[in-house]
């Protein structure tokens, strides 16, 4: 009994600090750094994509292009730029693949008005 008595003692206090130490109240933030390069994809979207001398138009192979070469790369930060004569900054750079490929799945030759003069859709 005696030994019981000092060994409840001693779990007792060992129980306690533990308890004062709070072992959980402690949020270690860990930054990664990724060392990757940033890379500005630019579509042509002028009216002359809508061509269909590759399947099914320039426009559509093109951004398919894209789309495997996004899921090929992992630590790059990625912008997009459309241009139909003059270009405009659609995303800018991101890590954030999802978002990216799904906004080029939305693209096509009237994201941009080219109604305005110098978006007549003439190659650079």
């Amino acid at each position: 009994m005696k030994y019981f008595k000092t060994f409840l003692k001693v779990l007792i206090f060992s129980l306690f600090v533990i308890i004062i130490a709070n072992p959980g109240a402690y949020n270690i933030t860990v930054e990664e750094s990724k060392n990757g390069i940033d890379i500005a994809l630019v579509l042509d979207i002028s009216k002359s994509m809508l061509a269909e001398d590759v399947k099914p138009n320039r426009i559509e192979a093109a951004k398919k292009v894209i789309v495997n070469f996004i899921q090929k790369i992992d630590s790059d930060r990625l912008s997009m730029v459309i241009f139909a004569g003059k270009p405009f900054v659609s995303v800018p750079l991101t890590f954030d693949y999802n978002t990216l490929v799904q906004f080029i799945e939305n693209i096509d030759t009237d994201s941009i008005n080219q109604n305005i003069p110098g978006l007549s859709g003439t190659a650079i």
